[in-house]
C-alpha cells in the first residue's frame, strides 16, 4: 500500500496524531549479545525482531493497514509479533528445533535495512536470513514426529529425510508433491485438490483449476489471487483479494 502521493500523507497523518510513536532503530539491540555479528538468545532475537518490524510498520504501512495488522499502536504490534514468536521460542527450549544466532542478526539487520517491499512483500526469498533463523534440530535419520522436527522439514514413518523435492526444484511444467516428487502441472479447467496442482498462474478454486482472483474478488489463501495477496480491507470482515500491505511510497 503507499503511504500517500508525497510519500508522507498517511504516516505524517500517524505522527501527528500521536498515535504511533516511531521506533528508534535497533543497531544497539544487535550488541545484546556482545557481538555485533549474532544475537545470542532467543529472547534478545524475539525482542529485536519485534521492534525491528514494527519500527519499519510505522514508516512502510498506511494508517488503515497498520490498524488492521496491529491493532493502531506500538505497543499493540510489539505484543502481536512478540506473541507469534512464543511457539518458536518454546520448541528451542524443549530441544524440537534450534535457533541460529547469526542468522538471527542478519534477519533483524535485513528487517531495518531492506525496502518496505522486501520486508512486507508476499514473495517467498530463498535468501531471506529470516526463514534461517529457527530450523528442525533432528538430522537426517534421526526420529521425529512431524517435518519441523527436521533440519531437512521433511519427516517420513517418524524419520528425518531428504525431502523427493521442494518448491522450484521441478522442472518447467511440473510442481513438487510434498512427500512424493514432482508431477505435471494440471491445466485449467480440470480437477484439482490443491492450488499448486494449478501452477503459478492458476489457483484451485471450487476444486477445478482456474485463472487467479482479481482485487475485490472473496479469497482464502494468498496463492488465489492475482496480488498473492487475500487479506482485510478497511472497514471489512471477510477477505478479499488486495494489494499487499505495508509496501511503503
Amino acid at each position: 500500500m503507499r503511504i500517500g502521493p508525497d510519500g508522507e500523507g498517511s504516516h505524517a497523518g500517524i505522527q501527528q496524531s500521536g498515535k504511533i510513536p516511531l521506533v528508534v532503530a535497533l543497531v544497539h539491540c544487535l550488541s545484546c549479545s556482545g557481538s555485533g555479528d549474532s544475537i545470542a538468545s532467543v529472547a534478545d532475537y524475539a525482542d529485536a525482531y519485534a521492534h525491528a518490524v514494527c519500527a519499519r510498520a510505522a514508516t512502510c504501512c498506511t494508517a488503515d493497514d497498520f490498524e488492521t495488522l496491529t491493532g493502531g499502536s506500538q505497543a499493540a504490534c510489539l505484543q502481536q509479533v512478540s506473541d507469534n514468536l512464543n511457539t518458536k521460542a518454546q520448541l528451542v527450549q524443549v530441544g524440537i528445533q534450534r535457533y541460529d544466532q547469526v542468522a538471527g542478526a542478519e534477519c533483524v539487520r535485513r528487517i531495518q535495512s531492506a525496502s518496505c517491499v522486501e520486508v512486507f512483500g508476499v514473495a517467498d526469498d530463498a535468501s531471506d536470513p529470516c526463514a534461517a533463523v529457527f530450523v528442525g534440530a533432528s538430522v537426517l535419520g534421526e526420529a521425529c514426529d512431524g517435518d519441523y522436527f527436521c533440519q531437512s522439514e521433511d519427516c517420513e514413518s517418524q524419520s528425518c529425510v531428504t525431502p523427493p523435492c521442494t518448491i522450484g526444484s521441478c522442472p518447467a511444467g511440473d510442481y513438487c508433491i510434498v512427500n512424493t516428487g514432482c508431477a505435471a502441472i494440471i491445466a485449467e479447467g480440470n480437477a484439482c485438490t490443491g492450488d499448486d496442482m494449478c501452477g503459478s498462474a492458476a489457483a484451485c478454486l471450487g476444486r477445478v483449476c482456474s485463472p487467479l482472483l482479481d482485487d475485490g474478488v472473496a479469497c482464502s489463501t494468498n496463492r488465489q489471487c492475482k496480488s498473492a495477496n487475500c487479506g482485510l480491507v478497511p472497514g471489512a470482515t471477510a477477505r478479499t483479494c488486495r494489494q499487499p500491505y505495508c509496501l511503503g511510497s
